[in-house]
């Protein structure tokens, strides 16, 4: 997929914005009070589903700055991404359209040979979603570019983009996962923060266990198994599990001369470790982390979204609705 394409519409999701200075400032534009909460700077992790344009997909990270523009009846959008194609730079307005009765915008990239876009379509809310269609031809074809804006919080959202053939279902190109930054000036010092911040470091495994059908709880990795559950400050999460006590070796097998262990061993195995990595986003109010998986052990995790209410007390962290199911951990000091 054209770079321009995946990112003409980023601009018109510049749903309110103030960074540094503006931080007091509200949009003006009609839309409901959710469009607020973008204001400020965050970091983006990317993720492009493989496509004919880019058959083994791709990742990438960067930030984005949202902010009002004069009187708050516009918004500036700037946004920048490293992936492996290289560096995506861009700035965007969007204003209302009281015609239309909703946001149209301009974007300008570095990878758009005409520099700058402005769109035929406008962006409408739809609940707390912000939702951009737009039917464009390029070649003689027409495509159908879709972008949504979802899941908004006060420190994460959640953006997708879509195309295909006009009347058929679109598919999903691009998700952008969004994580809020500090906006503290750097000659002040941060007050603690009760979402994200709490729950980086390093987290050791005490108990991994579900309630049974039975009512009795099970421990899928033994009553004592060893793992952690990394949190950083980039906003990626780690969690690898074993059971314990460990399995014997392979008697079989021998990695040196390639010689894999039987099914049977295979299994018992996989069924001893459970790993997954990605980003995570918390949602503090509703004590909620969700897990963002990029990979996984287990193939039905890989990219999903894996939410999980926590309770935080000191250094001693319990994930789960606790009544059904439970992983307590304590912070690695």
């Amino acid at each position: 997929m054209n770079r321009f394409l995946l990112h003409l519409s980023i601009v018109f999701v510049s749903i309110g914005g103030s960074f540094a200075q503006n931080q007091q400032e509200e949009l003006k534009i009609p839309g409901p009070d959710v469009q607020n909460l973008m204001l400020g700077k965050w970091s983006t992790q990317v993720r492009y589903a493989p496509t004919s344009d880019m058959p083994k997909g791709g990742t990438g990270e960067g930030t984005e700055i949202w902010r009002p523009g004069p009187g708050g009846l516009s918004v500036i959008e700037e946004y920048r991404e490293k992936n492996e194609n290289g560096v995506v730079e861009g700035l965007g307005i969007a204003w209302w359209d009281a015609k239309a009765h909703g946001q149209r915008f301009v974007w300008c990239e570095n990878s758009n040979p005409d520099g700058c876009y402005v769109s035929k379509e406008v962006a409408k809310w739809d609940g707390t979603s912000l939702v951009w269609k737009e039917e464009q031809e390029n070649a003689g074809k027409k495509r159908v570019y879709l972008e949504e804006f979802r899941d908004i919080t006060p420190t994460s959202f959640t953006q997708i983009l879509g195309e295909g053939e006009p009347g058929e279902a679109l598919m999903t190109t691009v998700t952008i996962r969004a994580t809020k930054l500090s906006e503290t000036p750097m000659n002040e010092t941060a007050a603690p923060s009760a979402d994200a911040p709490a729950l980086i470091g390093t987290w050791r495994v005490v108990e991994f266990a579900d309630l049974g059908k039975d009512g009795k709880w099970v421990y899928w990795f033994g009553k004592h198994p060893r793992g952690y559950f990394v949190y950083d400050a980039t906003g990626h999460v780690h969690i690898q599990i074993m059971k314990v006590p460990p399995l014997p070796r392979f008697p079989e097998a021998n990695s040196d001369e390639g010689k894999p262990p039987t099914a049977e061993h295979a299994l018992a195995a996989y069924n001893a470790f459970f790993a997954y990595f990605g980003t995570y986003t918390v949602d503090a109010e509703k004590h909620l982390v969700t897990h963002h998986v990029e990979g996984s052990l287990s193939p039905d995790y890989t990219d999903t979204d894996q939410p999980r209410p926590f309770t935080l007390k000191g250094d001693r962290l319990e994930i789960g609705d606790v009544k059904t199911w439970r992983r307590v951990l304590e912070r690695v000091r």
